[in-house]
């Protein structure tokens, strides 16, 4: 069975592409509920709300049209094609993340308390991603004779034998983090930027021992790590020069 897209006589819609939507919108409306109930200005965030969403969703189906694009027709209706060429998640969040900044640092808030309070919504987000690449193998492992492998037969899985279930791996670990991220909220908000920084943190740490697991085709550098696996270096040295540096200016 295929569950990675649905045809039609005019057109393929990428499943994958229904957990993103759902994804983005389960995790606007949280955030939404958890700003009303910690009395933040939520009606500033719904003023500027589109500009971030359109900037975002821009930019992600940008990167997703001009570098992985499935056919090498770039003329303009297929750039709004987004149902059949989805959308790059990082560069869409990125955007999207960048206009919020921006828009929040003109105003009197802080920054920091809303991008904390954002953490929690963007890991429910993250979930519903894990498990709708789990079930369409958008992302899936290297062949495994392990009792859990999985057998896929998909468009898009060009292996037959049982793999690696790296995205409900994912899961599990992004789901334990989200129970933790939780629990200490109260007190890790009273540092802003702290829950975001360990948020960031552990997903660009486990994604990067993931990737070795990964098995679909995407840029590999130097023979050995993949483009994202760089990426998540360079994040995770970012971050622990801020926390050593925010460390030092306290003590």
């Amino acid at each position: 069975m295929n569950f990675s897209q649905i045809a039609t006589s005019t057109f393929v819609f990428k499943v994958y592409s229904l957990f993103l939507a759902l994804a983005f919108a389960y995790s606007i409306w949280q955030l939404y509920t958890d700003l009303r109930k910690n009395a933040l200005e939520y009606e500033y965030v719904i003023q500027h709300l589109v500009r971030w969403v359109l900037a975002g969703l821009f930019a992600g189906r940008l990167v997703a049209w001009l570098f992985l694009a499935e056919t090498d027709s770039l003329d303009l209706w297929s750039f709004f094609m987004f149902w059949d060429g989805g959308l790059h998640l990082f560069s869409a969040l990125a955007a999207f993340a960048a206009f919020a900044y921006y828009d929040l640092s003109q105003s009197k808030f802080s920054v920091g308390r809303y991008a904390d309070l954002a953490c929690s919504p963007l890991w429910h987000g993250v979930l519903i991603l894990d498990l709708g690449a789990f079930l369409t193998g958008t992302a899936y492992g290297t062949p495994t004779g392990l009792p859990w492998g999985i057998q896929y037969e998909t468009f898009g899985v060009d292996i037959i034998t049982p793999v690696h279930p790296v995205t409900l791996y994912a899961f599990i670990l992004h789901f334990l983090f989200l129970v933790l991220v939780e629990k200490n909220f109260r007190q890790w908000s009273a540092h802003p930027w702290r829950t975001t920084v360990y948020s960031l943190l552990f997903y660009a740490v486990t994604d990067f021992f993931l990737q070795f697991l990964h098995a679909e085709k995407t840029l590999i550098l130097f023979e050995t790590l993949r483009l994202s696996q760089l990426l998540d270096l360079a994040l995770i040295v970012s971050l622990l020069g801020y926390t050593a540096l925010q460390r030092r200016q306290s003590s």
